[in-house]
């Protein structure tokens, strides 16, 4: 859904000026998709890790894995992490 309101807000002024000038903005499409190529790829990333820390694990893994998390979101680190799952590392962001 971030990736979705993210494109949004980056072809809502290309569309809008294709829509005034009547000149397809082609150029700034290829760059809007290469760019969205790769912010894509690093959703899955993301979606991926989030995947492996939900599964089932045994108690000394999944007691581990907590810890971890809580490192992640503590104090110093968890507003970074925050950011990049609010897709703050996007260059559109």
């Amino acid at each position: 859904m971030n990736l979705g309101l993210l494109d949004a807000a980056a072809l809502a002024p290309l569309l809008a000026r294709w829509t005034h000038t009547g000149a397809s903005p082609d150029a700034d499409l290829r760059a809007w998709e290469q760019d969205r190529l790769s912010s894509a790829r690093r959703a899955a990333a993301l979606a991926s890790l989030n995947t492996r820390l939900g599964r089932r694990a045994s108690p000394p893994v999944q007691f581990a894995r907590k810890q971890l998390v809580r490192t992640m979101l503590g104090p110093g680190s968890g507003r970074l992490f925050a950011h990049a799952y609010a897709m703050g590392f996007d260059a559109h962001s």
